[in-house]
């Protein structure tokens, strides 16, 4: 499974502005099971902090199927610890 095609998100300068699960899924949880993370996690991502802090810029990386060694030009780079 391919998470990043199940969360529609919009990321500018590193900051994630919004991100929700696309419909074909009931819920947080039926969509955490399909894709093989804690329920808690998931909704931290979506519905947490908004500035993506190190831990989850490694784990939204990872979702969205991009390589890490990419991500921070992806994300950009600074004010990480916000």
């Amino acid at each position: 499974m391919k998470v990043s095609d199940n969360i529609e998100y919009t990321i500018v300068d590193g900051e994630l502005l919004k991100a929700r699960i696309k419909k074909q899924y009931r819920n947080v949880r039926h969509f955490a099971q399909k894709a093989g993370y804690s329920e808690s996690m998931i909704c931290k991502i979506l519905y947490g902090k908004r500035k993506l802090y190190p831990w989850s810029r490694d784990l939204f990386a990872d979702m969205l199927g991009i390589p890490r060694t990419e991500y921070k030009v992806y994300f950009g780079e600074g004010d990480a610890h916000g």
